[in-house]
């Protein structure tokens, strides 16, 4: 490519001056709905998990669930998983984001900070990392350390 002068971009790369990403955008929705899929299968006692539900049956309490990111993999599991019945709270350094997640749906938010996530994390059944840093790997947010 380059002895022919070829000028190449990788799609999922493109960013918009906005800082959003429109090409990862719908696999972001797809990964967010996938991540209650899968957390709900993991879960199960012959899948390892805790052998807890994540939807509300009565006099079982829903799963705990912890979404670190508001943004669209955040949004879009933060809608799988209450659409499960399960207890959601959502993380994000970004009032802005919280404020709109609150908006639409009816779970805690809490800003991102580390006493936070370790607070939450504590009572956590399943933590979703959903935190984008355009052009480098997500940050370490959750330590071994607060894992139960």
């Amino acid at each position: 490519m380059l002895q022919k002068e070829i000028t190449t971009i990788a799609y999922e790369q493109i960013q918009l001056p906005d800082g959003t990403v429109p090409v990862r955008r719908p696999l972001s929705e797809i990964g967010g709905r996938l991540a209650a899929q899968i957390a709900a299968r993991l879960l199960q006692n012959d899948a390892g998990g805790k052998g807890i539900l994540i939807g509300v049956v009565p006099a079982v309490p829903p799963a705990e669930v912890v979404i670190i990111g508001a943004g669209v993999v955040g949004t879009f599991a933060t809608r799988a998983f209450l659409g499960m019945d399960a207890h959601v709270t959502v993380l994000d350094k970004n009032l802005r984001a919280l404020q709109r997640i609150s908006e639409r749906f009816s779970c805690v938010t809490m800003i991102s900070n580390p006493g936070n996530i370790a607070r939450a994390c504590a009572y956590a059944d399943v933590i979703i990392g959903a935190i984008l840093v355009p052009g480098e790997p997500p940050p370490v947010v959750v330590t071994r350390s607060e894992l139960h």
